[in-house]
């Protein structure tokens, strides 16, 4: 399944109205996506995902959006932790696995607690980051609390 055929099919996906901020949150961390102008964003709510493109059990990252309109040709895969960032990796990962990205994508991780300097962590995020990167994606290191990534 390709990203564009995902959200083509996907039942749960918001699409917002014209807007310069998407924002998603759980707990105390927050993803802001912020656009020069107003866009369209589409996000699925993944980890509550009930499309049928996944098996209930495996891993899933937080949010994907994909900001529609010309010039925005990336999707964005968001995890939103409250320390364990080893299975931040593991579940934005997975999500990658599922959706099979047919465009750039971005993976972020938003945590709100917890050790940033996991030595399992620096292993497994270099293997992701070149992994991704063959692939036309990249895995940021966690950042804390709020997040804002222009585009």
């Amino acid at each position: 399944m390709s990203c564009s055929l995902f959200f083509d099919v996907c039942t749960q996906k918001e699409i917002t109205k014209p807007m310069s901020n998407c924002k998603v949150f759980e707990g105390r961390s927050t993803f802001i996506l912020a656009a020069k102008t107003p866009i369209v964003f589409e996000r699925v709510k993944f980890d509550d995902c009930k499309c049928k493109i996944s098996k209930p059990d495996d891993e899933r990252c937080d949010y994907v959006i994909e900001p529609k309109g010309k010039g925005y040709e990336k999707l964005y895969f968001v995890e939103l932790k409250g320390g364990d960032i080893v299975k931040a990796l593991n579940q934005l990962e997975s999500t990658v696995r599922i959706i099979k990205p047919t465009k750039k994508f971005e993976c972020h991780i938003v945590k709100s607690g917890g050790s940033g300097s996991v030595p399992s962590f620096n292993t497994k995020f270099q293997i992701l980051q070149k992994k991704f990167k063959k692939i036309g994606g990249d895995v940021f290191k966690p950042h804390s609390n709020l997040h804002i990534v222009n585009i």
